[in-house]
């Protein structure tokens, strides 16, 4: 009960803190007549039967005295204690399963945080920090719960070093996890008048309105109309901002409209639908504007276009960064179909290899054939010795499991791990596996990674199918290796996507037929050659050209490139 006084105190009292008195009864008063979260029902009106009447709802009263109805006779007063008794009864009755159920949510929501224990914050998150001045003294119970804000620079287990973001200075101490809470934004309270008035001073309002001049809204006649609208990406976005957030979209529509300039009516309405969605979106998440405005294209600006390209012949098959993809694996990427391990790991090692070509390596691909492996707690086949992850910035490993598939995005250098799932699941056991391989492998290399890292959650947009996660994982991995939300990737983009990925492969791949290996230099022996598969990187070599003998067994073979990159 303090703490509550305290909070309502805190936002009223000067500087001294010294004027508290004045503000006591207001402050009594005004938590006496609001609702309780667990019994849904004001402490006055528990206490009188009800609510109660503050000075605003009060009659006028009347000024001839003469006129003052009589008092109600002893039957009716009767009457209203009967029916007041009934309605405290039925308020009892509701209050104590009110009571039960808030108990019960207090369990669950217990049992939640202690299950998450240390794995929210990263390097680099903005936090609060408690202030524990306010156990050690009196007198100060009215000053903040929490100071800050300060900048995660180390973590440590379960200790945290942290650096004042206004000062610059780092305290002396690290802090435990247990005393910090993320820092929230102030902007998140601005209205939608200063929100666009802060865009409006940047030059941001009007270039999202000059951008929105290339799009139109399709004309919806009918419902069969609707259908199809909702495959365009502009009148789908419309729709989805417009159905969670309407009230707020009208505001801004309202704002913006003197600024749109134009001949038309219909361009003029369509200029600020579209707009005001945008800015609507901007406004209730993290995200600027001007990234929204990806989300209106068939294909974001940041996937880099190739042109079409001619399909594979049944005997051809191509080599993606020493994937083979065949054409049975292209297939998978027309209508409806699932993506195959082959087609996620080509368009991830490929995407990485040309991110890799800056001063810092970007990302580095485990293939996802690892993951059947730790399943099976099988650790210690696939360490990459040769690699060095400390160098890049993210790992990337995409993960079937139960036919859906999902992506492990590894920070390394925040030390940070989160998964990316279309479905929004529990992956706390992918994140647990990966743990384990990077406490394995730190017994055998980069000993300095070996700790576990600190979970995050990585959001993403739902898919609204059985069949796209595969091209979910994949245009989300693009997303993260080029700085960009998930957020920004919808269902609309997926068949757009499917294309982008084929064209993509066929542009970057090596052509061969059924006849050559893998090999860098295929001997191409005459008459029936024997086969052999590589158990890392999946590719197919001649016996002859991996010099393994024709009948020579081996449990695990590991190819002439895999060793020598990663072995």
């Amino acid at each position: 009960m303090n703490l509550h006084i305290y909070r309502k105190l805190r936002k009223a009292v000067n500087e001294n803190q010294n004027n508290w008195d004045k503000f006591l009864d207001g402050a009594l008063f005004s938590m006496r007549m609001a609702p309780q979260a667990s019994t849904k029902y004001s402490p006055f009106r528990l206490l009188y039967g009800r609510e109660p009447c503050v000075p605003s709802e009060l009659p006028e009263m009347p000024l001839n005295l003469t006129a003052v109805p009589p008092l109600h006779s002893e039957t009716l007063l009767n009457e209203f204690v009967e029916v007041t008794e009934m309605k405290r009864t039925d308020v009892e009755e509701k209050v104590k399963q009110n009571i039960k159920t808030a108990q019960e949510k207090q369990k669950k929501d217990y049992k939640k945080r202690k299950s998450v224990g240390y794995h929210e914050f990263g390097v680099g998150d903005t936090v609060k920090l408690f202030n524990s001045k306010k156990k050690a003294k009196k007198g100060i119970v009215l000053e903040e719960n929490y100071l800050g804000p300060y900048e995660i620079i180390n973590i440590t287990g379960k200790k945290c070093s942290l650096k004042c973001k206004k000062s610059g200075k780092v305290l002396k101490s690290n802090q435990n996890i247990d005393n910090i809470k993320h820092f929230k934004k102030e902007s998140g309270n601005k209205s939608m008048n200063e929100f666009l008035e802060s865009l409006s001073k940047m030059g941001i309002l009007q270039d999202i309105l000059d951008g929105c001049q290339q799009f139109n809204l399709p004309k919806v006649k009918s419902i069969a109309d609707i259908e199809t609208a909702m495959n365009d990406p502009v009148y789908s976005f419309v729709s989805e901002v417009s159905k969670s957030n309407e009230g707020v979209m009208d505001v801004a529509a309202a704002i913006i409209t003197p600024f749109v300039t134009s001949t038309s009516l219909t361009q003029k309405t369509d200029i600020v639908t579209i707009a005001s969605s945008v800015f609507t979106k901007a406004y209730v998440s993290d995200l600027s504007p001007k990234d929204e405005m990806h989300s209106l294209e068939v294909l974001p600006p940041f996937f880099k276009k190739t042109p079409p390209m001619e399909d594979l012949e049944k005997s051809e098959r191509i080599i993606v960064n020493g994937e083979s993809v065949a054409v049975e694996d292209i297939q998978t990427l027309k209508g409806k179909a699932w993506l195959n391990d082959r087609v996620v790991n080509a368009y991830l090692k490929n995407l990485a290899r040309s991110m890799n070509d800056t001063d810092r390596p970007k990302a580095f691909v485990i293939p996802s054939y690892t993951g059947t492996l730790w399943s099976h707690d099988v650790y210690d086949s696939h360490m990459f010795r040769k690699v060095k992850f400390g160098l890049f910035e993210y790992i990337l490993m995409p993960w079937c499991l139960n036919s859906h598939w999902v992506l492990l995005v590894a920070n390394v250098q925040k030390r940070t791990v989160g998964v990316v799932d279309s479905m929004h699941g529990d992956n706390s056991f992918i994140i647990a596996r990966f743990c384990q391989y990077m406490m394995q492998r730190g017994s055998v290399c980069e000993p300095e990674l070996a700790d576990c890292l600190v979970t995050v959650e990585i959001q993403t947009n739902k898919q609204q199918d059985g069949c796209s996660c595969g091209v979910f994982v994949l245009m989300n991995a693009e997303c993260i290796l080029k700085g960009k939300s998930c957020l920004l990737m919808r269902q609309v983009h997926v068949d757009p996507l499917r294309k982008h990925i084929k064209n993509h492969l066929l542009h970057a791949g090596r052509k061969t037929n059924e006849r050559e290996c893998d090999g860098l230099t295929c001997k191409k022996p005459r008459g029936p050659s024997n086969w052999i598969q590589c158990d890392m990187c999946h590719r197919w070599w001649h016996r002859v050209c991996g010099q393994v003998e024709r009948k020579q067994i081996i449990e695990e073979y590991l190819c002439q490139m895999c060793v020598a990159q990663y072995h």
